[in-house]
Parts: C-alpha cells; structure tokens; sequence
C-alpha cells in the first residue's frame, strides 16, 4: 500500500489553525479494497479483491486553549475509492490536552454523515509520546 499526500498549514490567529490535507491510496498489487486505511483487511470479507486506488480529504480546524494546554478540533473527512465505487463522508471531533512535556491524551469522536457507512460512530482514546 502507497499513500502520498501533501498537507498545508494556515493559521487564522493566534490559536486558530487548519490543515487540510489530500492523499491518494494505492496499491501495487491485488488488496482488500474495502479494509481500513492502513491496509488491514476487511474481517468481513478478507478476500483480496484487486488494486485499491482511494483519494482522501481531510479539512481540520484547531483551536488552541493555552491556559489548559490542551486543544478542541473539528474535521470533516471525505474519501473516495475508485476500486469499490464508494464514498465516505465523516465528521470527527477531537478533545486533547498535554499531560507532560512530552505527552499527551485526547478524545476522538468520528460520526458517520454520508456514503456507505463503516461505522456510525467510532470513539477512540489515545495516548502520545513525542520524542522531540
């Protein structure tokens, strides 16, 4: 699995940022096209079924609350995959803080809005150790 992209930086204020960023997934051979992002199958049906050619956009904005050290993000996700003929269209929101000078904690909510949904909403936690 191949996944160039590019991602743009633009920040409207002191504490208002957006990134938004387009990749285009490929494959170099036959895949499970309708697996996850990272190449992992679909366990539904974890036949290979050809190449994966998907393009994503992803729009997020961040607002920065420095006196929490921590951040609140919206960002709409869309991805279109030419190997399956479908689109998918969520809206994730992200709660984050830092809990150390090299850590940090969030919340990500993704809600299914449009396409042929996967999930209807997924909620992850995470853990993150920079290693700057």
């Amino acid at each position: 699995m191949y996944k160039p992209g590019i991602i743009l930086t633009y920040q409207s204020g002191p504490s208002v940022s957006f990134y938004p960023e387009l990749k285009f997934q490929f494959s170099g051979g036959d895949a499970n096209s309708v697996g996850g992002g990272d190449g992992a199958p679909d366990q539904g049906d974890p036949e290979k079924d050809g190449p994966t050619q998907n393009l994503s956009l992803s729009i997020p904005a961040v607002v920065t609350v420095r006196n929490w050290d921590g951040w609140f993000s919206l960002n709409a996700q869309y991805t279109q995959s030419f190997s399956e003929n479908t689109y998918y269209l969520f809206l994730r929101t992200d709660f984050g803080k830092m809990i150390g000078n090299k850590t940090a904690a969030s919340l990500n909510i993704s809600k299914f809005i449009a396409g042929q949904p996967l999930l209807n909403v997924l909620v992850q936690a995470r853990f993150q150790f920079f290693m700057r």
